[in-house]
């Protein structure tokens, strides 16, 4: 809001978009800046390597060593057929997707800057809390609508959470989140891992199976997420074993909480 022009009653997805990036700019001045509604497909080298970058900072809470590999993606001119292939795909997906929700993708249009479409051995798509705004899907046209669909909620919802985060706040010692003490259960990996890892888990999960719930349906096989039923019971046992930590509440602030009860509602009403 405070970077919006005018008054915010009057304003539309211009004014929007261009108070979104102007406060984005402030948190990571080395990410470009979009000017128009809705993602750009990237297909250019030079913005695909200042992109990219973002997704290399070090943080105390990388838990695996795959965050530290400087070959994480691989893309440049070798591959620039590929790639380009890919973003017409993405835009194609992108249009038919809006279809069937336009209010999500109404928002996803102002949340999501710039799509990536390098390769990388390790992910089929992921998103940095230091590049907000910008995702990257691999090999996209090897994955069935129904995965897409999913991955593009998972990817914008990590954005969601990185910004939920910078304005609410979640953790009361950020000091104290890299000791393994103070892991817990992530979902979707079943592994013990660092709080933050195991919060966007859980939401993405939710989120996940809450636009199966309101569109998608549960019945359609998905390689990305697995069945509904797997997911929910993970999810259940991740809460419970959040809930069940000693410094539960040390560690976590009542915006966290809040959020965890939320993804509890969820899923007891599925």
């Amino acid at each position: 809001m405070p970077y919006l022009d005018g008054d915010p009653a009057r304003a539309g997805r211009p004014a929007w978009k261009h108070a979104y990036n102007r406060y984005l700019s402030s948190l990571q001045p080395h990410i470009p800046r979009r000017r128009g509604w809705g993602p750009e497909l990237v297909d250019d080298h030079a913005l695909e390597e200042r992109l990219i970058r973002g997704f290399y900072s070090e943080s105390s809470l990388d838990d695996l060593p795959r965050y530290r590999d400087d070959t994480f993606f691989d893309h440049g001119d070798h591959l620039r057929a590929e790639i380009r292939a890919d973003a017409a795909y993405l835009r194609v997906a992108l249009d038919e997707f809006a279809a069937r929700d336009p209010e999500f993708w109404a928002f996803f249009g102002l949340l999501v800057n710039f799509v990536l479409c390098p390769r990388s051995r390790y992910s089929r798509g992921g998103a940095d809390s230091d590049a907000i705004g910008v995702i990257y899907m691999c090999e996209p046209r090897g994955l069935a609508p129904q995965d897409l669909y999913e991955l593009f909620v998972h990817e914008s919802t990590h954005n969601i959470y990185f910004l939920d985060e910078r304005i609410y706040g979640h953790y009361r010692s950020y000091r104290a989140l890299p000791e393994p003490d103070n892991w817990c259960r992530a979902v979707m990996s079943g592994l013990r891992r660092p709080l933050d890892k195991v919060l966007h888990s859980l939401l993405v999960t939710t989120e996940v199976l809450l636009h199966r719930e309101h569109g998608l349906g549960h019945d359609g096989e998905t390689r990305v997420h697995g069945p509904t039923r797997e997911l929910a019971a993970s999810a259940g046992e991740s809460i419970a074993a959040l809930r069940a930590m000693p410094n539960y509440h040390a560690l976590l602030t009542d915006r966290a909480i809040h959020l965890i009860d939320r993804c509890a509602d969820v899923m007891a009403a599925l």
